[in-house]
């Protein structure tokens, strides 16, 4: 027999993948209703990858953030004659 909610493991992966109560809460309702009806995996899946691309999102902000500071970084460790600026 199939259950219906997921089990430990499944909640702890969406906890530890950033997922917020809302997300949990609605991928546990729509496992409930996966097993009758194929659609509702599709929309777990939906709920998955949008999650994941704001994960993604996020990373590419960061990195963005570190691109500039590795810039700043980098001019603080060029001689002042080399940057064209007056002593």
């Amino acid at each position: 027999m199939r259950q219906e909610f997921p089990d430990a493991a499944t909640i702890r992966n969406l906890e530890d993948a950033g997922c917020d109560g809302d997300t949990m809460r609605c991928y546990c309702e729509l496992e409930k209703q996966a097993g009758q009806n194929p659609a509702y995996r599709k929309r777990q899946i939906r709920l998955l990858r949008k999650h994941r691309q704001e994960l993604l999102d996020d990373l590419h902000g960061c990195q963005k953030k570190i691109d500039c500071l590795d810039y700043l970084l980098y001019r603080l460790k060029e001689p002042v004659h080399e940057r064209g600026e007056k002593r």
